[in-house]
């Protein structure tokens, strides 16, 4: 005969077993597929609004200014879900800020943009909220960022040759690839 409490016992342990192969599947699976769904929306946002802005223009070499607002824009219809309140995107003349406000807090990203190789690089990339930035880590929004820009310039078979970045404007130099 067999002592009582061992049934409930064998229970609990295979709902704790069950529990921690869910948990294991949300880490593994979930969260990667949210940082890639992310960064995917961030992506199509930016190369939408940058191609947009010049649209129907036969882009040739040159200077071409981006306005940082209508990607902001562009990138909260993207992603306006889970709290999300609206995203502004600026410039001190050296950093971007992509400031993502929700429920009441705010986290910052920043990076500088450089050309390497003719193509935008998002350097030294941070973020001000650990839980924000663990969800999208901030180098991968800057890979985002990257090649949102670097796809819509290489289309046009141009290669960037500098970068200024304003208060609400990123200038781009290009030349022919």
């Amino acid at each position: 005969m067999r002592p009582r409490g061992c049934g409930c016992f064998s229970t609990l342990v295979i709902l704790v077993l069950l529990l921690v192969i869910c948990v294991g599947l949300g880490w593994f699976v979930g969260v990667p597929r949210l940082r890639d769904n992310v960064a995917n929306s961030i992506e199509h946002g930016i190369g939408t609004e940058v191609a947009g802005q010049f649209a129907g223009l036969d882009v040739p070499a040159g200077e071409y200014t981006v306005d940082l607002d209508a990607i902001a824009r562009q990138l909260h219809g993207q992603v306006a879900n889970g709290g999300i309140e609206g995203i502004t995107l600026r410039g001190d003349g050296r950093r971007l800020y992509l400031t993502v406000p929700s429920r009441g807090s705010e986290a910052v990203y920043s990076g500088v943009p450089e050309v390497v190789g003719g193509k935008l690089v998002m350097t030294d990339m941070t973020s001000s909220s650990n839980v924000l930035g663990f969800v999208i880590p901030p180098d991968r929004l800057g890979e985002a960022i990257e090649v949102g820009v670097n796809t819509f310039f290489e289309q046009q078979g141009l290669s960037i040759t500098g970068i200024q970045v304003g208060t609400d404007t990123l200038t781009v130099q290009t030349q022919p690839a």
